[in-house]
């Protein structure tokens, strides 16, 4: 049987263009490739305050507290630096006198600082710990003060988003993965 396309030239007889027409394997391509991207686990970068130095509980008692710890954990490719603040404003009344950190950071707290570790570094990385008096409520990682985003740099110096965690003190009511209040104008920074 003589099979020609359109264009008058002959197609061989194991080839058969059907119903889906031309571009149809392109299209299923990138289908295909779309489909396994978005099905690969996405893994995301935290900051978080917790009682002490292994991450292990976000849950603070009021009073003075010299071990109240900010980690960045959960990274998969290592990390080189961060930069957010912590918000106080949950918890009315409470005084932080003191952030140390074996390594300079610039800036403060507070409002926004940055910390470079030095040195490629992944898993559970302790940025600091923090001296204050903490009263009951909650404490936040936010993004740092005219940032829309908590950014850390990983190993090849491009600058990614982290995910900020917030502490409980004085109850248990603990979810570092809960839903933060935020203003509008926070929200709509988000997409700009």
């Amino acid at each position: 049987m003589d099979r020609r396309c359109r264009q008058g030239r002959l197609r061989p007889a194991g080839i058969v263009i059907g119903r889906f027409g031309r571009g149809s394997m392109r299209r299923l391509l990138l289908l295909v490739v779309a489909g396994v991207l978005a099905s690969q686990p996405v893994f995301a970068d935290h900051v978080g305050i917790y009682s002490e130095s292994t991450g292990s509980s976000c849950i603070l008692s009021a009073g003075l507290t010299s071990t109240a710890a900010v980690i960045h954990k959960f990274d998969t490719s290592g990390a080189t630096g961060v930069r957010f603040r912590v918000d106080f404003s949950g918890a009315a009344g409470s005084q932080l006198f003191a952030f140390n950190t074996a390594i300079t950071p610039v800036g403060t707290l507070t409002d926004d600082i940055a910390v470079a570790y030095g040195q490629c570094l992944s898993g559970t990385i302790v940025v600091g710990t923090m001296v204050a008096v903490l009263n009951n409520g909650r404490l936040y990682v936010r993004p740092a003060n005219g940032k829309s985003a908590i950014i850390y740099t990983d190993c090849d110096f491009a600058e990614k988003v982290a995910t900020g965690g917030s502490a409980s003190i004085g109850n248990n009511d603990c979810n570092p993965n809960g839903v933060d209040t935020a203003t509008w104008g926070e929200i709509k920074s988000l997409y700009r």
